[in-house]
């Protein structure tokens, strides 16, 4: 990976490439083993890990451009949730080594190191406020003697400091634990202090559903190829060929991909964010494999309406229900993708009740297919 992509990723002029910032809270709402899953698989981090690669040289001048291409990399692997050493994403969940193990990995309770509130401090100050704390800290950090406590003035001073922004909360909830209070009494004070801080800021309980996740996350791996804790893009199916392999209908399988794309990244699918996340994995000039076919003919902006023409819409063999399935943007499965599934049924000789069933087992449409087949000139009729 060059520093190419690094700047794509920083754009704020071109969204093609540019890191989709993972929403607040998502990953942390996950259980742990399920953040690790989906940030190793987010083709982002795959990107980044190990980069920049070690060097060997002791020029000073490449010794600065390593630690700004670690400084980038830890900047971008903020915004899709991850802080604290990189582990290949190789690494099982169980393999996990105690001194490796982040602290964002461990609960949706978990202690916070003095660089952790440093650093909720330096991104939530205000300017005049961090001026005020670089002298006190700097006025602490003088020597001490028997009749000078710098660090117990520098205290009392932060105190007398009038600054709005230190006296606010951050966005991170953090809370002072008496270490002797009963269980009890500890999850009944939590339970009001997250109401509250929920209340303020507007935030909803998040449902989870970890009992479907790694049903998920298997159709993802067989979706876009991951195996060994990396993508092969000789790996990859389509939805047809994935449900043909699990049994279940594309209807199934498209839905369970959706769920997973929102799992790994945080959004809801569309086909311009799965270009934004997988592009650069997948279509840039630094790409280590070859693009494959299906990446190439995966949908990269939705459907939209389409105008129908005039002899299509006087046409009597045409019906409503033609122009409806034409015109109308197609929420449940791209337009492109259902005619390759619709494609390859065909090519294995399925007639339209098949193919209605395979694809929408609660409401079966026929005569959907087959004007999907009339619609189409390159689908026998």
């Amino acid at each position: 990976m060059t520093i190419k992509i690094i700047l794509s990723h920083l754009s704020k002029e071109d969204d093609n490439f540019a890191i989709l910032d993972r929403p607040p809270y998502q990953l942390r709402n996950l259980p742990v083993q399920m953040r690790w899953e989906a940030t190793r698989r987010h083709p982002s981090y795959q990107l980044l890990w190990n980069y920049p690669p070690e060097v060997s040289s002791t020029a000073p001048s490449r010794i600065d451009l390593n630690a700004t291409q670690v400084m980038l990399r830890q900047v971008l692997l903020i915004k899709i949730g991850y802080s604290g050493p990189t582990i290949s994403p190789s690494t099982e969940f169980n393999d996990i080594g105690e001194d490796e193990f982040p602290e964002w990995m461990s609960g949706s309770i978990h202690p916070i190191s003095t660089r952790g509130m440093l650093s909720i401090a330096l991104l939530t100050l205000s300017h005049a406020a961090l001026k005020d704390m670089a002298r006190l800290f700097e006025y602490a950090a003088k020597e001490e003697s028997e009749d000078d406590d710098f660090r117990a003035q520098a205290y009392f001073s932060l105190l007398r400091v009038a600054d709005e922004s230190l006296d606010q909360y951050p966005d991170e909830l953090i809370v002072s634990l008496a270490p002797q209070s009963s269980v009890k009494q500890f999850q009944a004070d939590a339970k009001a202090i997250l109401a509250r801080f929920q209340e303020h800021r507007n935030l909803h309980p998040a449902r989870t559903r970890a009992d479907r996740y790694e049903d998920y996350l298997r159709i993802w791996d067989m979706r876009e190829g991951w195996c060994h804790g990396q993508y092969q893009s000789e790996r990859e199916m389509t939805l047809s060929q994935i449900a043909s392999q699990t049994g279940d209908s594309i209807k199934t399988i498209h839905n369970r991909y959706r769920s997973s794309f929102e799992l790994i990244t945080g959004h809801k699918y569309t086909p311009e964010l799965w270009f934004r996340v997988m592009g650069p994995l997948r279509f840039t000039d630094d790409e280590l494999q070859e693009i494959s076919i299906i990446s190439k003919r995966r949908p990269r902006k939705s459907s939209t309406r389409q105008e129908i023409p005039d002899s299509r819409l006087n046409n009597p063999e045409h019906d409503d229900t033609l122009v409806t399935s034409k015109t109308q943007e197609d929420n449940s499965l791209e337009l492109a993708q259902m005619r390759l599934d619709v494609q390859s049924l065909i090519a294995k000789g399925w007639d339209n009740d098949r193919i209605a069933r395979e694809l929408n087992p609660d409401e079966p449409h026929p005569d959907i297919v087959q004007k999907f087949r009339m619609l189409y000139q390159d689908l026998p009729s």
